[in-house]
């Protein structure tokens, strides 16, 4: 028998490593038994129901955390699928920011009505001017990064009192979006781009424009037949032999561009099927066009 990859190890991804030397991991010749223990995991139960039975978006998610700094395990348990995007939830994104060897200190509290405050209170809450503030320091920067998000910021995008979180940890939300704000200010050689799932959430998605409607010839309704009266019938004037330029449908016919710059409308389907194989052609044409520019005939000259 062929000699079988050896399983990875799982005590060989549960602790955290550089991203580059992750990133080595995922792409190098232990791929093979990677992609192997991911399938396995793809069956259990104790991944996310985004990634139940799905290896490929394990492999991806896994490779995705790799280049954060994220062993494989957590990779699949910090980042979720929102709205198409790949995010990071908001308790391991400051971890990939506390890890990284750029990070120096950072402090997150509330103010309210200008003074700090460690929590707040549902008096608090009722304050337009009450905010999250979330500042950062970054090694070798002498300017740390300071941030806030207030209620009153909620209530402009739309988010205070909206079902779900927002309605049942007001606080908790408002710290999230200061600390996506100074996170991604001052750290986005660290993040690469990825948001947080906890602001991502809160995006609703442009609706996806409906298919178009695509019906057969013998399906649509049928043009109404061109009626000619006694006194139309007199009422026309017959071109010189031109050519057919151009035709364009249009609703319920088509404008016709002739070699002597008129134009004129076809109404009957059959006129404009014939026009339409004349159009940019030599063959030479007479039209009974009557007073409304309404075409009536077409004779082709020999």
């Amino acid at each position: 028998m062929p000699d079988q990859p050896a399983p990875l190890a799982l005590d060989a991804v549960a602790a955290p490593t550089p991203a580059r030397e992750n990133v080595a991991i995922i792409q190098g010749p232990p791929f093979r038994a990677l992609w192997e223990e991911l399938q396995g995991w793809a069956k259990s139960e104790l991944v996310p129901k985004a990634y139940f039975g799905k290896p490929h978006d394990l492999l991806l998610a896994v490779r995705h955390g790799g280049e954060l700094g994220l062993a494989p395990v957590q990779s699949i348990q910090s980042i979720a699928v929102i709205n198409g995007r790949a995010t990071l939830w908001g308790d391991a994104l400051l971890a990939v920011v506390m890890a990284a060897p750029v990070y120096q200190d950072h402090q997150e509290s509330f103010v309210v009505s200008g003074k700090p405050v460690d929590t707040l209170t549902a008096e608090d809450l009722k304050q337009d001017a009450t905010a999250a503030v979330c500042t950062f320091q970054r090694r070798g920067k002498a300017t740390p990064a300071t941030r806030a998000f207030s209620i009153a910021d909620a209530k402009r995008a739309g988010l205070w009192g909206k079902s779900g979180t927002w309605q049942a940890y007001p606080q908790r939300m408002l710290q999230m979006r200061a600390r996506a704000f100074a996170a991604r200010d001052m750290f986005p050689d660290v993040l690469k781009g990825i948001a947080m799932a906890e602001e991502w959430q809160d995006v609703t998605p442009s609706p996806a424009a409906p298919p178009p409607v695509v019906r057969r010839m013998s399906e649509r309704a049928p043009v109404a037949p061109v009626v000619v009266t006694p006194a139309e019938v007199l009422a026309f004037t017959t071109t010189p032999p031109v050519r057919v330029k151009g035709v364009v449908a249009t609703l319920g016919g088509a404008v016709v561009t002739l070699s002597d710059g008129r134009e004129a409308f076809a109404e009957d389907p059959r006129l404009v099927r014939e026009l339409g194989e004349l159009a940019g052609t030599d063959h030479r044409v007479v039209v009974d066009i009557d007073q409304s520019a309404r075409i009536l005939s077409v004779d082709v000259v020999e």
